[in-house]
């Protein structure tokens, strides 16, 4: 008997089809969407709101067992006073208060305050999970005492199968392609850092640049392809999900930046680049989680970060993926199917038993 209180952007579409299951057990509460939420501090207090507003109808709720996953870092702050002490689960999906959002003394100071509520908050928890191995030994260091498991992202299975059916299985020897295409899909922040594209596409002018989604920096990289004249940089804004996967498709690479300040996170991206089957470039630093991860499947061209020369020559020296390492990425990934990670977490939780 599950009830799940969820937050959803109000243009957000409902469940898809093969969700339905879900629909009968799933209460939505609205919140702006991620275009109309401002600068830090305004989605800080957006979010506060929205937070308040699913606790309040989650405590409705019989269930005993309560897991409060952090899609952003209210649930997590104001969960000692809505839980029971001892009587629920913290799932951490990102350590907010340590990425480098901003130089601004306010805001580091800010964040070093958050930091001290959020380990506070932590510590009233039965059980943290974290969806990176980093998160989870950050966590075990500073509250050495609570149990932490590591829960991954992942990918659904029948979104891997689409992925690599969709963007079609290498044959034979890898090739180089001529003028390649390299799509970038998520969002255009300030962590993923993307307008460095911008930069690199007139280093590589047989190269084209598709960069998919919406964010703090799309303005910034419109700009930048309007006043330098760049002619191989597309911006497509947000598309619907069955157009990714043809974005992917296209693609003879895809990439993945994180800047420094973000070492601990994966972004879900992640594996469903690995699902293509297609090259990535990942730019950033080899001690970032993204990277860990990443360096154990085939067809990952590394870039330190910033570095738009390396990145350039990359680009250039392009070779896509053979059937057989391509079917090998596919085999090391099925480990990190979000259907496999759910049994890890359902034994975890039944080794716990009732809190109550």
């Amino acid at each position: 008997n599950v009830q799940v209180y969820a937050a959803r952007f109000l243009d957000a579409s409902d469940l898809l089809d093969a969700d339905g299951d879900l629909r009968g057990s799933t209460n939505w509460i609205d919140m702006p969407s991620p275009d109309r939420r401002g600068g830090f501090i305004a989605r800080f207090f957006s979010e506060w709101k929205v937070a308040s507003d699913i606790y309040r109808r989650a405590r409705g709720g019989s269930g005993k067992m309560k897991i409060v996953t952090t899609p952003f870092l209210s649930f997590l702050l104001m969960a000692p006073w809505q839980m029971r002490k001892e009587a629920w689960i913290a799932d951490v999906r990102d350590l907010t208060w340590e990425y480098r959002i901003s130089d601004s003394v306010f805001v580091r100071s800010a964040q070093a305050l958050l930091k001290i509520w959020s380990l506070f908050a932590l510590s009233r928890a039965s059980l943290i999970v974290t969806s990176t191995i980093e998160e989870r030994d950050y966590v075990a260091r500073h509250l050495p005492n609570k149990r932490v498991e590591h829960i991954a992202n992942g990918i659904e299975l029948p979104i891997l199968r689409e992925l690599f059916s969709a963007t079609g299985h290498p044959h034979g020897d890898a090739t180089r392609p001529s003028s390649p295409v390299i799509v970038y899909a998520g969002t255009i922040g300030r962590a993923q850092g993307i307008s460095i594209l911008t930069k690199v596409a007139e280093r590589t002018s047989a190269a084209r640049y598709r960069i998919i989604g919406e964010g703090a920096e799309f303005a910034e990289i419109s700009a930048q392809i309007t006043g330098r004249g760049i002619g191989n940089v597309e911006l497509t804004g947000r598309i619907p999900r069955d157009r990714v996967f043809a974005e992917y498709k296209r693609a003879d690479a895809l990439f993945m930046r994180l800047g420094r300040g973000f070492t601990t996170a994966v972004p879900s991206k992640a594996y469903e680049y690995l699902a293509t089957g297609k090259p990535i470039i990942y730019m950033g630093s080899r001690s970032d989680a993204a990277y860990q991860l990443l360096q154990g499947f085939a067809g990952v061209y590394f870039v330190e970060d910033d570095d738009v020369e390396q990145l350039a020559h990359i680009v250039g020296a392009l070779v896509g993926l053979d059937r057989r390492s391509a079917e090998d990425n596919i085999s090391k990934l099925m480990e990190y199917t979000r259907e496999n990670q759910v049994e890890k977490l359902r034994g975890i939780l039944e080794s716990i038993g009732d809190p109550e």
